[in-house]
């Protein structure tokens, strides 16, 4: 479902492929949850204004491919020089 929702929408053109969750770890900390104002409340949905503050440990990893440029680019390593198009494998 969290991958879903990052890949819903246009994404900025340096973002070459999907976002893909690799690790997600709550940490040790629970957040704290306010609900400040609950309004619209139906049988099957309700519109509230909530704080939610987090001072803990959580991290996330995401997994994506950029677009670092759109033009050959040439890297000198000692005695070689490596080719980068975009799109294309590395060769040497």
């Amino acid at each position: 479902m969290l991958n879903n929702a990052l890949n819903k929408g246009s994404k900025p053109p340096v973002i070459a492929d999907k976002i893909e969750v690799v690790e997600l770890e709550m940490g040790s900390e629970a957040p704290e949850l306010e609900i400040r104002d609950i309004g619209d409340l139906t049988v099957d949905q309700f519109r509230g204004i909530f704080r939610l503050s987090y001072a803990g440990d959580a991290h996330i990893v995401l997994k994506t491919k950029v677009q670092v440029g759109s033009f050959l680019h040439l890297f000198y390593f000692g005695d070689s020089y490596v080719s980068m198009t975009p799109g294309q494998p590395i060769k040497s």
